[in-house]
């Protein structure tokens, strides 16, 4: 994957302009509703011996992953931190599991519209705390908490993982105000 440096707001602008030019005729929006990627799909990639590898220095400039169907393989730049790595793992999952449909050619020469709509799947996707979780727990990738999606699937203090966060000065206080306020 090579890095989108867009912000969100970018991203989506970029998206709207790839729906008015690829509206009906472009078969990954319809896949994208009716399969989308859950737990499920996780497993199903990892049941077809879809696995993860960490690379150092083996990819160009600005470049974070790859995802190889021959080889059935996931890459993953080594090194990187938080966000980048889990939204990398989630823009080659989007590759593994849509495949065709973005018109994979397993050699990253992905054209920029579909690496967009990738890049658009996966931060949707890393934003889901359980599916965060379930997707580094599964490939084996060590919990890292940079924002709140990833505070809420990998911290200690999460005992909900509705809440959204656990403060060990009001400890008791929560259940207290859940009860009181939200009955």
């Amino acid at each position: 994957m090579e890095n989108i440096d867009l912000s969100w707001t970018g991203l989506q602008e970029k998206i709207s302009k790839i729906r008015d030019s690829y509206p009906q005729n472009r078969q990954i929006w319809t896949t994208i509703h009716y399969a989308p990627i859950t737990t499920k799909s996780i497993d199903k990639l990892i049941s077809k011996g879809i696995t993860l590898e960490v690379l150092e220095n083996k990819f160009e400039k600005h470049e974070y992953g790859r995802y190889s169907s021959t080889s059935k393989k996931i890459f993953l730049e080594a090194g990187l931190d938080g966000y980048e790595r889990d939204t990398t793992l989630f823009h080659e999952l989007v590759h593994a599991w849509y495949g065709k449909d973005l018109y994979d050619n397993d050699i990253a020469l992905f054209p920029d519209d579909n690496n967009a709509i990738a890049e658009w799947l996966a931060r949707q996707l890393r934003s889901n705390h359980k599916l965060l979780r379930y997707a580094i727990m599964a490939f084996g990738l060590e919990p890292q908490i940079y924002d709140r999606a990833s505070y809420m699937a990998f911290s200690q203090k999460t005992f909900d993982l509705d809440r959204q966060l656990c403060f060990s000065f009001a400890e008791g206080l929560y259940d207290y105000l859940k009860i009181t306020l939200m009955d």
